[in-house]
């Protein structure tokens, strides 16, 4: 990736992060976020098609309430919400328009792939995962 173009989506990332720190003033501003998916509310590969890691783990409800959840999707804006109000509002409108959801090519990073995703400001303890392709 030219610099042009990877100091432009670094830009990008910290500016989603700004607004997420917005929503989750709580927690410091130098540190990132876990970024995740619900497993079925995604267009994304199957674990065992992704040639990553897949890491599996749940949340409690209070976690759950220190999330923010959104949907990404090509040609959609969806604004995060915490906690849940932002997971039954996100499901809602994945079930009500994931049929219109499409992948959009990124020149960079392959597919952008729909998805419900979940911004995680702590870290989590995994009960499984799926290996990355060459270690299978």
């Amino acid at each position: 990736m030219p610099k042009k173009e990877l100091l432009k989506y670094l830009s990008d990332r910290v500016e989603e992060e700004k607004k997420y720190h917005s929503l989750l003033p709580e927690y410091s501003k130098s540190d990132s976020f876990l970024y995740a998916t619900i497993v079925g509310y995604h267009k994304m590969e199957s674990p065992k098609e992704y040639p990553g890691f897949t890491y599996y783990f749940s949340l409690t409800d209070k976690q759950i309430e220190e999330c923010l959840f959104h949907i990404v999707a090509d040609k959609y804006t969806f604004e995060p919400i915490k906690g849940i109000e932002g997971l039954e509002t996100s499901l809602t409108n994945w079930e009500l328009n994931s049929d219109e959801f499409q992948s959009s090519e990124d020149e960079w990073f392959d597919a952008v792939d729909p998805r419900i995703e979940v911004v995680i400001p702590f870290a989590v303890k995994c009960f499984g995962y799926m290996p990355q392709e060459e270690d299978r």
